[in-house]
């Protein structure tokens, strides 16, 4: 019967003739020693002696010639296979993913931070805007009374300042380099004359971040 013995520890297995062509090129481990080796490097020279059992701390004793019959790819029925390492393809996939989270984590908080910040600021901007266009306004009204003797109605608008009204005789605009448009937050200029701020002139104003008349953010001539 063929015969191999493991090259670590020298214990001799037996292999049954109608299952050598099997465990040619197999890596079993073996039952002694728990180290693995490959069947086609293990055949033993005849006269090799064996390995002391104190040669292996805890090994078991060597044993009559075992059989390798029922012997799975690893070893014995029934032995799990050893635990692996991960390899540097999971290890590379594992840092990403860690330095993944900390940016969207970092990226969140300085949103927090940054954010309420920055949208304040724009706010800022865009009343000092808004504050700005409505200065012009009330120099181009103080014209257009200047030479037609009052102000454009409520009726009229600020398209006055740009169009001459029906009865304007005396107008000498255009009063603005262009149509009065609408505020920074998209909302129409409002005016109205007589005012109810300026009841003996005229209230010009945007109606704030809110887009609302009378919401408490209107900004205007008084």
């Amino acid at each position: 019967m063929p015969q191999i013995s493991c090259p670590h520890c020298r214990q001799p297995y037996e292999i049954p003739p109608e299952q050598w062509p099997q465990y040619q090129g197999r890596r079993i481990t073996c039952t002694r020693c728990n180290q693995p080796f490959d069947v086609a490097g293990a055949v033993a020279p005849p006269t090799a002696p064996p390995v002391p059992p104190q040669a292996y701390p805890g090994a078991a004793p060597a044993g009559p010639t075992a059989s390798l019959a029922g012997y799975g790819q690893y070893g014995p029925p029934g032995m799990v296979r050893p635990k692996q390492g991960m390899s540097g393809g999971m290890i590379a996939l594992l840092v990403c993913g860690i330095a993944l989270v900390l940016i969207v984590v970092g990226g969140g908080i300085v949103a927090a931070i940054v954010l309420p910040r920055f949208t304040a600021r724009s706010n800022e901007a865009k009343v000092a805007s808004a504050k700005a266009d409505l200065s012009i306004f009330q120099g181009a009204l103080e014209l257009y009374e200047q030479d037609n003797g009052r102000y454009p109605t409520t009726e009229e608008g600020l398209k006055a300042l740009r169009v001459r009204p029906a009865d304007g005789q005396s107008w000498h605009g255009p009063y603005l380099a262009k149509d009065a448009g609408n505020d920074p937050w998209g909302n129409p200029y409002l005016y109205s004359c007589p005012g109810t701020h300026n009841p003996n002139g005229f209230d010009v104003f945007s109606t704030g971040p809110d887009g609302h008349e009378g919401g408490g953010d209107d900004i205007g001539n008084w």
